[in-house]
């Protein structure tokens, strides 16, 4: 009994060690399987269906949902903490619950469910539940899909904006008049074009579409220069110009303005390239026309630009430039100084000034000035320009430069012969004056003497007279004597009044003021606080047979019942204003000689005038009056 009892002990304690390993066994099995199931990347939760609750959920599984493990172990507590806008709470729990009794896994896996961690952020989670029959035990996978949601959402947007943007290129590329084509580069076929190739090139879009686009170059040649200038310029930059000619479906050959980008992946390398081609042969042609229009121009078409700093540049020169300053367009317009530096010394600060104040009244630039050529010539030009103000500040002046050299000779010649003519009029006035004087002279010293003898001959005859007959012819014969003697007075007065060389200016103009009035009615004021002119006497003559004309037109046409004459002195020299109160006229209709009919009339005084270096203006109208003033230099008064 006893070894049987010690057996029974010894196979009972054997039997309890092996319980206890495997219970160890178990123990690290359960050990393992929590560790697995807390570092597994997915959220892990095993749910009792019955009661509603929460049996085990791994760390990632809270930090899926966002929640401590104890806000999420009661089920109903669990929807109202996580689905806490309204959207899943209440009726959420019911369908949860009916889903996951219903076993049918279509029913039981939730994709892209929106959650709302305890920190408030928005996430998607797909959860997938996997009923455990006979336990009433519901294992539910949690994956955490925000990222993948939000790459979707992205996607779709993308996608929506992708077709926008394709169904607005569309559009765009319908409402081009330009001929854009998207080409391969591998082999430059074209993959898409717009119905404005037909247009340019006589193609239907779909008759373009997958060729090779040598077809539309003039020859090989230029079809393989187009790639070799394409590649080159692309690798510099994402996009290029050019002017090129292409042959269009009848064998035309059109110029063409070519506008090249390149299209790039997210790698950036190039996928494609557009392609936007405009036909400018017309607008070359006007190019071509203008530029001979320009180049043959009697002169040099100009750009100038001047920046807001100050710098200037010559932006477009025509091929004139050679003819005006003897250079080449090109080297006009890279180095300007060689322009500025051919502008006399004389005229350099007024050309600048002309700049300057057309740039700040934005009005008219002209100018005429002289240049020194590199042929050593002198030459003169006449610069014209309307300036531009640009966006940034910047002022562009479109100029024509003249080459005025022949004009200005020739006025030159015509400013000589003028004066020839002054000087000549001039010396004839006053050999005309000096002939007045001589014969006025003659007339006082030699007939009116011999009138005054023949005179007091025959008053010593009447005295010896006895015959009443007689002695009443003879005084009748001393009466036309007496007249004559008179006459021969008022004839030397008028051809040279004695008074203008004896007294002067002022008492020459008084005695001729108070003559008029004596013989025509005529009020005359004299006002002057000058007692005398230091004028030459070739020049007193001049002034004073010019007021004399004046006082004559005034007679003869103004009709007036007034008049005044003003002599006061001005600066370097003296200032005549005459005035009545005529009926006027104007005075640019009298200003023209063939109007003329009044002696010397107004064209003449003006010349006379002038011939003295003096200036005369005049002021009137009909009904209203005139006035003239003169002004004759004098530096000595």
């Amino acid at each position: 009994m006893k070894e049987n009892r010690n057996e029974s002990n010894y196979r009972s304690n054997q039997h309890s060690e092996k319980n206890n390993e495997t219970d160890d066994h178990l123990k690290n099995r359960i050990k393992l399987i929590e560790t697995i199931l807390h570092n597994i990347p997915v959220g892990i939760a095993v749910n009792s269906i019955g009661e509603g609750s929460l049996l085990f959920m791994n760390e990632e599984y809270s930090g899926i949902f966002g929640w401590p493990g104890d806000d999420l172990t009661n089920l109903e507590h669990f929807f109202y903490k996580v689905y806490a806008d309204g959207k899943y709470p209440g009726e959420a729990v019911k369908q949860f619950l009916k889903e996951i009794q219903s076993r049918e896994q279509r029913r039981m896996d939730w994709e892209g469910i929106e959650i709302k961690t305890a920190a408030g952020e928005r996430r998607f989670v797909d959860i997938t539940n996997i009923p455990v029959k006979n336990q009433n035990l519901m294992i539910s996978l949690v994956r955490d899909v925000t990222e993948q949601k939000q790459n979707q959402q992205k996607i779709e947007e993308n996608g929506h904006k992708l077709n926008e943007t394709v169904n607005l290129l569309e559009k765009t590329l319908t409402g081009i008049s330009d001929a854009v084509m998207v080409i391969n580069p591998e082999n430059r076929t074209v993959i898409l074009a717009n119905p404005a190739v037909e247009k340019i090139f006589g193609y239907k879009p779909d008759e373009i579409m997958g060729r090779n686009t040598k077809f539309l170059h003039v020859n090989t040649e230029t079809y393989e220069k187009f790639g070799h200038i394409s590649e080159a310029e692309l690798e510099k930059s994402d996009h290029f110009f050019t002017e090129y000619e292409m042959r269009k479906k009848d064998s035309s050959i059109i110029n063409t303005e070519n506008t090249v980008n390149g299209i790039y992946d997210e790698r950036g390398w190039r996928t494609g390239v557009v392609s936007i081609v405009r036909d400018i042969t017309e607008l070359k042609q006007s190019r071509m026309q203008l530029k001979s229009i320009t180049d043959n121009l009697p002169g040099a078409v100009i750009q100038y630009t001047r920046k807001s700093d100050g710098t200037d540049a010559l932006t477009y020169v025509s091929e004139g430039a050679g003819r005006i300053w003897g250079v080449t367009a090109r080297q006009a317009m890279e180095n300007n100084k060689l322009i500025w530096d051919q502008i006399d010394r004389r005229d350099i600060e007024k050309v600048v000034a002309s700049i300057q104040n057309s740039a700040e009244n934005l009005s008219p630039w002209s100018i005429e000035f002289r240049n020194h050529h590199p042929d050593y010539t002198l030459k003169w030009l006449h610069g014209l320009g309307l300036p531009h103000k640009q966006a940034d500040g910047s002022i562009v002046w479109n100029s024509l430069m003249l080459d005025i050299t022949r004009r200005k000779e020739a006025e030159e010649e015509i400013c000589k012969y003028q004066q020839s003519l002054r000087d000549l009029t001039t010396e004839i006035s006053l050999i005309e004056e000096k002939q007045r004087k001589e014969i006025a002279s003659n007339i006082h010293d030699n007939l009116s003497q011999l009138l005054v003898i023949a005179k007091m001959k025959l008053s010593d005859l009447q005295n010896t007279l006895q015959n009443e007959p007689n002695e009443k012819k003879l005084r009748a014969a001393m009466g036309y004597i007496s007249e004559a003697i008179e006459n021969s007075r008022n004839i030397t007065y008028d051809l040279s009044p004695p008074v203008l060389y004896e007294l002067g200016l002022i008492e020459a103009v008084n005695w001729l003021t108070e003559k008029i009035k004596q013989e025509h009615n005529l009020q005359i004021d004299l006002k002057t606080e000058l007692e005398e002119l230091p004028l030459s006497e070739s020049k007193l003559i001049i002034v004073y047979r010019v007021i004399q004309e004046l006082f004559n037109n005034i007679i003869k046409h103004a009709h007036a019942g007034y008049a005044c004459i003003v002599l006061k002195k001005a600066k370097n020299g003296v200032e005549i204003r005459i005035s009545d109160n005529g009926k006027g006229f104007l005075p640019d209709k009298s200003a023209v000689p063939g109007n003329m009919k009044r002696g010397f009339g107004l064209f003449t005084v003006k010349e006379r005038i002038q011939n003295i270096s003096g200036e005369i203006a005049i002021n009137s109208a009909p009904g209203k009056g005139t006035t003239i003033t003169l002004f004759i230099p004098a530096n000595d008064l």
